[in-house]
Formats: C-alpha cells, structure tokens, sequence
C-alpha cells in the first residue's frame, strides 16, 4: 500500500508540473503573439516612410546632377529638404523581450509543438539579418553625411529641425559647393545606400511574412485569438 501511495503522489506531482508547465508555455505565446503584432504594425509604418524617402533620394539625386537646376533658387529648398530626409534613421528595432526572455531562461524547452519552434528559429534569423542590415546602413548614411557636411550649410538644417519634423527652410538657400565632383561623390553615396534600402525593404516583406506565419502557428496550437 505505501508503495502504491508513493507512485501515486509521483504521479500526481508530475501531472501538476505538466499544468504548470503547460499554463506558462501558453501565457509566453500569448506575450509572443502581442510582441509580433507590434512588429508588424512598426514594420508596415517603416515600409511606407522608406518608400518615401527613397523617391526624395531619387528626386535630390536628379535636382544635384541637373546643373541649372543646382543653381535654380526656386528648388534650392527641395535640395535641402531632401538632403535633410536623406540621413533619417528608419531602422527596425522588433519587440523581442519575450524571445529575449525565452532565450536567457531556457525557456524555449517549455515550447512543445515543433512547427512553432521552427517557425520562431526562421524569425530570429531575420532579425539576425536586419541587425546585419542596420550595421550596413548606418556605414553609408555615415559616409554620406561625411559629404553632406561639404555641401550643405548647418545653419539652415538647424533652422529646418525646431520639432521632431524635418520642415523646408524659410529661406532659399545656397549649397555651400557647387564642385561638380563634390556634388557626384554625394549622388553616389546616395545611390549605394539607396540599393541597400532597397534590400532592407525585401528584408521587411519577408520579416513580416515569417511573423504572421508565427502568429498562425501559434493561434492553431494554442487556440489563442
């Protein structure tokens, strides 16, 4: 009969750790669900600014290399305008605290369906991947406002940043080089960081993608909404 007792509480206490175990695998997706959610949101919003900014580097790209229009005081402000634009940080930082938190815990051993785990193993290699992306871009925006500083005048970008919007000059202003060598280093920073922002926006699609095919995932496994 004690032996009989002693099986039955080993028993009884595994099946509690298992509810346990089981309430708080459900309770990290439903934080993961949310965490990706937010990434989406941020992703869709970073999308269509970098779509925007990429036409103002076509647009600053034709207005330096058409030399009238270099000189043209009515498009001054434009070049500036889109000089400015040009250096904004429109990186990617996801809502990772729970994928985080999983990480340093252990705690993706709580994770029993296999389709989730590999559907979060592909996720966090795109994040490893806009990592990789931001380090890049942050090398060209660098080397292009290393140029920018040749070319524009500082005090009409300080005049054009009172608030958290970049806004166009008061004035018409000139550049402070018209070098037409000078104007050609900046068009080609520009044009390779535009060939990374446009890799980067793949990089979003397929972020996005691997996100919503997490969140089906993990609402079929869990029966979460």
């Amino acid at each position: 009969m004690l032996f009989l007792a002693v099986i039955a509480g080993f028993f009884a206490e595994n099946f509690r750790e298992h509810i346990v175990e089981h309430k708080r695998e459900k309770e990290t997706m439903f934080a993961l669900l949310r965490d990706l959610r937010a990434d989406i949101l941020q992703i869709d919003s970073l999308r269509a600014r970098r779509i925007s900014r990429n036409n103002d580097c076509d647009s600053l790209i034709y207005l330096l290399t058409n030399s009238p229009a270099t000189k043209n005081v009515e498009r001054r402000g434009l070049i500036y305008l889109y000089g400015r634009n040009a250096s904004r940080r429109l990186h990617f930082r996801p809502q990772d605290g729970t994928l985080q938190q999983l990480r340093s815990s252990g705690g993706f051993r709580v994770v029993q369906d296999t389709s989730v785990l590999n559907s979060i193993n592909l996720y966090e290699l795109g994040l490893k991947s806009n990592l990789e992306n931001i380090e890049v871009e942050e090398k060209e925006l660098t080397e292009y406002t290393d140029v920018a500083a040749k070319v524009f005048n500082v005090t009409v970008f300080q005049e054009m940043t009172h608030t958290d919007n970049i806004t166009m000059p008061d004035s018409l202003p000139a550049l402070l080089s018209y070098d037409p060598l000078l104007l050609n280093q900046l068009c080609i920073k520009l044009h390779y960081w535009k060939r990374t922002s446009l890799s980067v926006l793949n990089s979003f699609d397929k972020l996005k993608e691997n996100a919503e095919r997490l969140i089906v995932s993990i609402k079929n496994e869990y029966h979460l909404k």
